[in-house]
C-alpha cells in the first residue's frame, strides 16, 4: 500500500509547486480536482503493481503460514489426535447406526429418525471445520463454530424426546 501513498504524496507536490502562487483555499480546491481525476489511473497502476508482485508476496505468506501451520501442529498433535479420532468414531457410528436403522424408519416414516440424522451429519462436518480452523490457529473462529456442535447437540436432544409432528415443523 505504500506505492499508493507515495503516488499521492507525488502527486500533491506536483499540484503545490505549479500553483504556488494561488491561495491555499484554491490550492485545496485544484489538489482536491486533481485527486478524483488521478485516483483512477493510480487505482489502475496500483492493481497492476499488485498483480506484479503478487507471485512474490504470496509465496512469501504462505510459506510463513505454512510454518506457523507446522509448529502449531507439532505442539498441539496430541489434542488434534483426539479430536480428529473422535470425530471419526462419531461419523463412523453414525454411519453404521444409519445403515442399522433407516430400513426400518423408511418403513415407519419415522421423521425424528431422519431429522437426527440430518442434525448428526451436520455437526459432523461442523466438527471438521473445528479442527481445520484450529490447525489452522484460529481458536476463536473454532470455539464460535464449536457452539454450533454443541446447539446440534441440544436440538438433537430435544427432537429425539418428541414424534414426528415436532421432527417434521422442525424440518
Amino acid at each position: 500500500m505504500r506505492i499508493f501513498q507515495l503516488a499521492l504524496e507525488q502527486l500533491v507536490e506536483r499540484f503545490a509547486v505549479e500553483h504556488a502562487n494561488v491561495g491555499q483555499e484554491r490550492l485545496e480546491e485544484v489538489i482536491s480536482t486533481a485527486l478524483k481525476s488521478q485516483t483512477p489511473s493510480i487505482a489502475r497502476k496500483l492493481l497492476d503493481t499488485l498483480k506484479a508482485k503478487a507471485p512474490e508476496m504470496l509465496r512469501e505468506h504462505r510459506e510463513l503460514d505454512a510454518g506457523f501451520r507446522e509448529r502449531n501442529f507439532r505442539r498441539w498433535r496430541e489434542g488434534f489426535d483426539l479430536l480428529e479420532m473422535l470425530i471419526v468414531l462419531a461419523e463412523e457410528s453414525g454411519s453404521d447406526f444409519n445403515t442399522e436403522f433407516r430400513p426400518q424408519a423408511v418403513q415407519e416414516n419415522n421423521l425424528v429418525f431422519e431429522a437426527v440424522c440430518g442434525l448428526h451429519a451436520r455437526a459432523v462436518l461442523i466438527a471438521r471445520e473445528v479442527l481445520c480452523l484450529l490447525e489452522g490457529g484460529f481458536a476463536d473462529g473454532a470455539l464460535a463454530r464449536w457452539r454450533s456442535v454443541h446447539e446440534i447437540a441440544v436440538v438433537t436432544g430435544f427432537l429425539s424426546e418428541r414424534d414426528n409432528q415436532l421432527a417434521e415443523r422442525y424440518r
